[in-house]
């Protein structure tokens, strides 16, 4: 057992080789031989929980930055792409000449509804519009732009 606690880059070097070991699914025993054979640490299993315990407190503010600054912007995008279908969509149904050209283009837009609506069923309610900050100007000058774009 050591009672050297371990300190700096150090610690944040053992603490990145332990949330790696948690990557490959290994136990407890399995993380301390490990550290001892390849890292040369020898760690004690209480000093090994508390690294744990360590690494699932800062999890939290990771999952959640990383949300908002991956997901949430993949999201976005995927957002942005289906309201693009469905202009285009509608355009297709403009300029349509036949009902049959007319009825697929109404289900292309069907259908990019659809797959939006359950893209932003996944979005959780702490990420919705109402709870972030944003200009309501802007948003009131959006909808005049693409009046043609369906409202759930």
């Amino acid at each position: 057992m050591s009672k050297e606690y371990l300190i700096g880059e150090e610690k944040e070097r053992i603490i990145e080789k332990i949330r790696y070991y948690f990557g490959l699914r290994m136990t407890d025993r399995e993380i301390i031989n490990n550290l001892k054979d390849n890292e040369k640490v020898e760690l004690s299993e209480r000093t090994l929980r508390r690294y744990k315990q360590e690494i699932r407190e800062k999890a939290g503010n990771n999952l959640e930055q990383i949300y908002t600054t991956e997901i949430i912007t993949n999201i976005v995008n995927e957002i942005c792409t289906y309201e693009s279908l469905q202009r285009q969509s509608w355009h297709a149904y403009t300029l349509a000449r036949t009902p049959t050209e007319q009825i697929r283009a109404l289900s292309l837009v069907r259908h990019a509804t659809g797959d939006k609506i359950k893209l932003l069923k996944n979005i959780p309610k702490k990420f919705h519009k109402s709870d972030l900050e944003y200009n309501k100007y802007e948003e009131n000058i959006e909808p005049a732009k693409n009046s043609k774009i369906i409202l759930e």
